[in-house]
C-alpha cells in the first residue's frame, strides 16, 4: 500500500469527526479510546487499526452502512501478493476452443461459479484449456492465479502441500495443512487451477471445504471425470471440430515443415484428422511426423495410430509423449472390473446398445448384475460416450483410438474367447428374432435395425469365419434379403464365400436345412455379381440338398433360383422347364398361407414371365407379370411391384411396342418412392433404348450417363438385356459424335437423379400422370 493509501483512513476519520462536530477528546470518550490514539490514526502514524477499533469509531460517529464500509475498506491491512510464482505461458497458440473458453469464463467472472471442472478423455486438451483460462481471467483475479500440477500425486492428503509449493511457501504436510492454507488465503480473491485431479478424487471434499472457508477463492480443476460435489459446474471437453482439427494439424505441421503445401480443404488432411478422432494430442503427435514423411505416408501410418504416434516433445510429461501412454494413464486408474467392461466394449464396432454390452459381459458370469453401474463409471471417465442423453436408450460408442487400445488389451481378459463367442451369438439371435418378427408393416424397421448394427454384424461374421463357420452361416443366411435390398452384392458374396469355402466339404458338415439355405444364398450372391455359371452350379447343389430334405417348397425355391440363373446365361428353354416345375409345385402348395409363400409364388411367376418373353411368348409373359405384380402388391412389397412394371416394359420392348414400354418404365420410376437403385437403373436403361429409337439421342446419352453412375453406386451389374442398351448407345454416339455424346453422358451423371427422372418421364412418357392409370396390355 502506498503512503497516500496508508493515510487515507486518517483523512476519512478526520472528515467524519469534523462533520459530527466532535473534538478528538470527545470522539475518544465515545469510542472508549485515548485521545492520543485518535491523533495517531488521523496523522497516519497508525495506518491499520484493528477491526474492533474501526467498529467502535463507526458507532461513535453514527455512520450509515455505506460510510461504515468505506471506513473499513480504508482501514484494511496491506497484504503481500498471495501468488508469487508466474502462471506458465504455453509456447503455442490454443486453436479451436473460443466457444469453450467463453462459457467457462462467463461462469467464473459473471455467474458466480467458484468450482469449474473441465473433464474429458486423455489427450483432448484439458490442461491447455485450463492454462488459457488462467491467463484470460488474470485481470479478473488481480493477477492472483496459481497453476498446480497434481499429476505426480497419489495421496489426497498431499494436496495442501502441493498448493503451498505453487505459492512458493513451505508446508510440513501435517493434518493441519489445510487449515493453514485456508488461513493464508483467507478472504483474498484468487484462482487456483488444479490440473490432473483424476488420481486423487478423494480430495474433492477437501476442495469444497477450502472454498467454503475462503469465500473469494475459485477453483478450475481438470480431471478425466467430474468431482461430483456440491457447487461443481462440469464442462465435458469434446474433441475438436474437424475444421479446427485441420487448423491445428497445419499449424503444428508448419512448425516442423515450413514449406508445407497444404490447405484447410485438402481431403487427405481432413482424412488424417478424422481417423484420429480430432483428438488434439493425437493430431500434434501426427504432425510431428511431417519432419520425415509426407502427408500421404502419414495417412497410411495413422490407420493404426497407437504404434505410430510416439514422438511427443521432450518438454512434455511422459504420459503425453505417446498416444499409448496417454490412454494407459486412464486405464491404470480403472478397477479390474471396469477394465474388463472397457475391453468388452471394444468388441463393438461403431458402438453397441446397453442390452448388447450386458449380454456379452454376462457370458462369463464374473460381471453379471453390475454391468450397468460399470458402464456408467466408464461414461463418467469419458472412456466411452452415449449417442443419446437418455441412458436407457443410449447406444454406447468409443473414440476409435481408445477402442484400438482396449482391443489390444482384450486378450488379457480371463476367458476372452467366451466373450467373443457371446458377441457373435448375440447378433445371431438378434437377426434370427428380428427376421421372425418382421412383417410387411415393420419391414422398413427391420432394414433399419440391420443397417444400424451392420458393422457389429460384420465383426461377428469375421470372428465366425475363423472360429465357427456354422454359427456364421446362421448369421449370414438371414442377411441375404438385407444385402439384396441394400445393394451390398459384393459384401454378400465375400462373406458367404468365406463361410462356405470349400463348398462341398462345408455343406457336408452342416445340418441339411442350413446346407440348403447356405447354398441358396451363395448362389444368389454369384447371380448378383454376374457370375451366372457359378450361380447355376451352386443352385444345382441347393436343389440336390432340397430333394434330400424332401421339402416341396424348398425344391420349388431351388428350381426357381436355378431357372433365374439359367436366364442370366442365356439358357431360356432350360430355364423355362425349371421355372414351370417350380410354379407347379408352388401352385399345389398355395393353400399354405403366409407372406413368404405368396411372395415366393410371385417371384416364380415373374421369372417365368421373363423366360416366356425370351421364348417369344409375349402375351403369356404379360399375363404372368400382371399376376406377379398383384401378389407383390398384396404382401406390400414395393420392390417386387415396381420390378414387375419394369418386366412388363421389357416385354413390350421385346415385342417392339416402345411407346407402351416407355409408359411402364416411367410408371416404375414414379412408383419407386423408396429410391431402390437397382430398379431405377433398370427403368433408365429401358428408357435409353426408347430415347434412341425415337431419335432423342442427347437424352439417350444423358440417361446412359446416369445409369453408369447408379450401377457403380449399387455394385449391381447390368442385366442380360445390356446388348440392346449398348446398341442404343452406339446409335446415339454415331448420331451425336463422340464429343457431344461424352458431354451429354457426363451431364447426365452429374445431374440430380430426381431431376433427370422427372425430365425423362415428362419427355418420353408424358401420358403417365399416375401409376394407377397404367394398364399394360400387349398391342399386336
Amino acid at each position: 500500500m502506498s503512503d497516500s493509501d496508508a493515510s487515507a483512513f486518517g483523512r476519512l476519520l478526520r472528515r467524519h469527526r469534523l462533520k459530527a462536530g466532535l473534538s478528538q477528546e470527545a470522539l475518544a470518550e465515545r469510542a472508549f479510546l485515548s485521545a492520543d490514539a485518535i491523533g495517531l490514526l488521523e496523522r497516519g502514524v497508525r495506518r491499520s487499526p484493528y477491526e474492533q477499533t474501526v467498529d467502535a469509531l463507526a458507532s461513535a460517529l453514527k455512520l450509515n452502512r455505506h460510510e461504515r464500509d468505506a471506513l473499513a475498506s480504508a482501514a484494511r491491512r496491506p497484504q503481500r501478493n498471495l501468488i508469487r510464482l508466474l502462471l506458465p505461458r504455453p509456447l503455442t497458440p490454443l486453436i479451436g476452443r473460443s466457444s469453450e473458453l467463453g462459457i467457462i469464463r462467463r461462469w467464473l467472472a459473471a455467474d458466480g461459479v467458484r468450482l469449474a471442472t473441465v473433464t474429458g478423455t486423455g489427450g483432448v486438451g484439458k490442461t491447455r484449456l485450463a492454462l488459457q483460462l488462467g491467463h484470460d481471467l488474470s485481470e479478473t483475479f488481480e493477477d492472483q492465479v496459481a497453476f498446480v500440477d497434481l499429476s505426480a500425486l497419489r495421496d489426497p492428503a498431499n494436496l495442501p502441500a502441493a498448493i503451498f509449493g505453487c505459492l512458493d511457501r513451505r508446508d510440513d504436510g501435517t493434518p493441519a495443512s489445510m487449515a493453514a492454507l485456508c488461513t493464508l488465503v483467507g478472504k483474498r480473491r484468487a484462482l487456483f487451477v488444479l490440473d490432473n485431479l483424476e488420481q486423487i478424487l478423494a480430495a474433492a471434499p477437501a476442495i469444497c471445504d477450502f472454498l467454503e472457508r475462503c469465500p473469494n477463492a475459485s477453483v478450475v480443476a481438470t480431471s478425466r471425470e467430474a468431482l461430483q460435489v456440491r457447487g461443481e459446474h462440469e464442462f465435458a471437453l469434446a474433441p475438436l471440430a474437424v475444421q479446427s482439427a485441420v487448423d491445428l494439424f497445419l499449424e503444428r505441421g508448419r512448425a516442423v515443415q515450413p514449406d508445407l503445401e497444404l490447405d484447410r480443404q485438402d481431403p487427405i488432411v481432413v482424412e488424417v484428422c478424422s481417423r484420429l478422432d480430432c483428438l488434439p494430442l493425437a493430431i500434434e503427435l501426427a504432425a510431428a511426423r511431417l519432419r520425415w514423411e509426407s502427408v500421404r505416408q502419414l495417412s497410411r501410418a495413422v490407420l493404426s495410430p497407437l504404434p505410430s504416434l510416439i514422438y511427443g516433445g521432450r518438454d512434455m510429461p511422459p504420459r503425453q509423449q505417446s498416444l499409448q501412454a496417454t490412454i494407459d494413464w486412464s486405464y491404470q486408474l480403472l478397477s479390474d472390473r471396469e477394465r474388463a467392461i472397457l475391453c468388452i466394449c471394444s468388441l463393438f464396432v461403431g458402438g453397441g446398445t446397453l442390452d448388447a454390452i450386458a449380454a456379452v459381459a454376462s457370458a462369463n458370469g464374473l460381471l453379471a448384475g453390475d454391468i450397468g453401474h460399470l458402464v456408467i463409471g466408464l461414461l463418467q471417465k469419458h472412456l466411452v460416450r452415449p449417442f443419446k442423453a437418455d441412458l436407457q436408450l443410449a447406444r454406447i460408442e468409443m473414440l476409435e483410438v481408445i477402442r484400438e487400445y482396449a482391443r489390444s488389451r482384450f486378450d488379457s481378459l480371463d476367458r476372452a474367447s467366451v466373450y467373443e463367442r457371446a458377441f457373435a451369438l448375440y447378433y445371431v439371435e438378434l437377426i434370427r428374432q428380428s427376421a421372425k418378427e418382421h412383417s410387411s408393416a415393420a419391414y422398413g424397421s427391420w432394414l433399419d435395425l440391420i443397417a444400424g448394427e451392420y458393422m457389429n454384424i460384420c465383426a461377428a461374421l469375421r470372428w465366425s469365419v475363423e472360429h465357427d463357420r456354422p454359427l456364421g452361416l446362421g448369421l449370414a443366411v438371414p442377411l441375404t434379403e438385407f444385402w439384396e435390398r441394400k445393394g451390398l452384392y459384393a459384401d454378400a458374396r465375400s462373406w458367404l464365400e468365406a463361410l462356405t469355402n470349400p463348398l462341398e466339404e462345408t455343406l457336408a458338415q452342416l445340418d441339411a436345412r442350413l446346407a440348403w439355405r447356405a447354398a441358396t444364398s451363395l448362389a444368389l450372391s454369384y447371380q448378383w455379381t454376374s457370375d451366372g455359371r457359378r450361380a447355376c452350379a451352386v443352385n444345382r447343389h441347393a436343389l440336390a440338398a432340397a430333394r434330400a430334405l424332401d421339402d416341396p417348397l424348398a425344391i420349388a425355391k431351388s428350381l426357381n433360383n436355378l431357372g433365374n440363373a439359367l436366364l442370366d446365361v442365356g439358357e431360356a428353354r432350360e430355364a423355362r422347364d425349371a421355372l414351370e416345375e417350380s410354379l407347379a409345385i408352388k401352385e399345389r402348395c398355395v393353400n399354405q398361407a403366409g407372406r413368404d409363400n405368396t411372395w415366393s409364388l410371385a417371384s416364380t411367376l415373374a421369372n417365368l414371365g421373363i423366360a416366356l418373353s425370351a421364348c417369344g411368348e409375349h402375351q403369356e409373359a404379360l399375363r404372368l407379370h400382371e399376376r406377379a405384380r398383384s401378389l407383390f402388391r398384396a404382401v406390400g412389397d414395393q420392390w417386387g411391384e415396381i420390378g414387375q412394371l419394369n418386366n412388363i416394359a421389357d416385354t413390350h420392348r421385346a415385342h417392339g411396342d416402345f411407346r407402351e414400354a416407355a409408359v411402364c418404365y416411367a410408371a416404375s420410376l414414379g412408383a419407386n418412392t423408396e429410391g431402390i437403385r437397382a430398379e431405377i437403373a433398370h427403368s433408365l436403361e429401358g428408357l435409353v433404348v426408347v430415347a434412341s429409337i425415337e431419335g432423342k439421342f442427347r437424352q439417350a446419352a444423358m440417361l446412359a450417363g446416369a445409369v453408369k453412375r447408379v450401377r457403380s453406386e449399387t455394385q449391381r451389374p447390368p442385366p442380360s438385356s445390356s446388348v440392346d442398351i449398348s446398341r442404343a448407345c452406339a446409335i446415339a454416339r454415331n448420331s451425336l459424335g463422340d464429343p457431344q455424346f461424352e458431354e451429354a453422358c457426363e451431364a447426365g451423371a452429374k445431374m440430380a437423379l430426381a431431376d433427370l427422372i422427372e425430365a425423362a418421364r415428362t419427355d418420353l412418357a408424358p401420358e403417365v400422370l399416375d401409376i394407377c392409370k397404367v394398364r399394360p396390355t400387349l398391342r399386336v
